[in-house]
């Protein structure tokens, strides 16, 4: 995208510059497909063209800082798109820190009450341990 972008904007430098063209062609004549010999028949044509930027400067211009302004928004989605796609990796990563410790408290817990001797186990078995009704 901004490489599509970068190269409108040569391009519409580029208009700002004189162009020459050279063009040409060559031919025969004749009025009977056997008069077609070499001969006063043959002719060819050649010449430059130059086209000048006189009275559309202006326009131009226009069109370039248009072309510019594409190319710096182009610039800016790409950085935005980068910076979200950093955010997505961050939130991931603690999403993913944050699954760990709380799969290694559940293991504790689990650990913890297949023992049956922990210390409420042994409070209930005293008769300390006060329970709700």
């Amino acid at each position: 995208m901004i490489a599509a972008a970068l190269a409108r904007l040569g391009a519409a430098r580029a208009n700002l510059f004189p162009r020459l063209a050279l063009t040409g062609s060559v031919g025969r004549q004749g009025t009977s497909g056997g008069g077609l010999t070499l001969g006063a028949g043959n002719f060819f044509a050649f010449g430059p063209s130059v086209r000048l930027p006189l009275l559309t400067g202006g326009r131009l211009r226009a069109n370039i800082a248009a072309r510019d302004a594409q190319a710096e928004q182009a610039a800016r989605r790409y950085e935005q798109a980068g910076v979200e796609a950093f955010a997505e990796v961050e939130r991931a990563l603690v999403s993913y820190l944050r699954e760990g410790e709380r799969k290694q408290a559940l293991e504790t817990a689990r650990a913890a009450g297949r023992g049956g001797n922990g210390a409420g186990t042994l409070r209930a078995r005293s008769g300390r341990l006060h329970r709700r009704a």
